[in-house]
């Protein structure tokens, strides 16, 4: 764990292809079978690449008995069009199911169609907006439905669909 901790992702990559060439299995059966708990929990996660491990944390966000939408809708929110299709890919490969198969089984439609138009969408990967605009649409999503009985769907899923993980941030 002291590799894992004092290595990038980069690196810990390369070491995951070269100790599956040495010892002909991936490291994480290793992994699982000399650690227990957080610490096997962490090393896996470390070893995964983040397309895998977004792809088991969208797993276990969307079927966990209480579905933590937080972690889906920040998955979903801050990653562009081009890592989400290829955490798909791992979705796919982990699952058996595509993660837009799996979206729609589960939780509200109206939840389900906002992934998918931002999965579906061709969001700007830099920021677009001014500071001014950026208030101004905070004030929209404020006056049109956070908190309140009746939101606008539709605003919320438009912002969140056309707008930069930048745009999001300084709105």
């Amino acid at each position: 764990s002291i590799i894992l901790s004092n290595t990038t992702n980069e690196e810990r990559q390369i070491i995951r292809g070269n100790y599956k060439k040495l010892y002909n299995h991936p490291i994480q059966n290793d992994i699982k079978s000399k650690l227990t708990g957080k610490l096997r929990d962490i090393s896996i996660d470390m070893i995964d690449t983040p397309y895998e491990y977004d792809a088991r944390q969208l797993h276990s966000s969307l079927n966990s008995l209480t579905n933590d939408d937080n972690i889906t809708v920040e998955i979903f929110a801050s990653r562009p069009k081009n890592h989400l299709e290829i955490v798909d890919k791992a979705y796919q490969k982990f699952y058996k199911i595509s993660l837009k198969e799996d979206i729609k089984e589960q939780g509200s439609k109206e939840f389900a169609e906002f992934l998918l138009a931002i999965m579906d969408c061709e969001r700007p990967l830099e920021q677009t907006i001014s500071g001014s605009d950026a208030y101004e649409t905070a004030n929209d999503l404020i006056k049109n439905g956070l908190k309140i009985y009746g939101t606008d769907v539709h605003l919320f899923k438009k912002v969140f669909v056309e707008k930069s993980r930048e745009d999001l941030i300084l709105i």
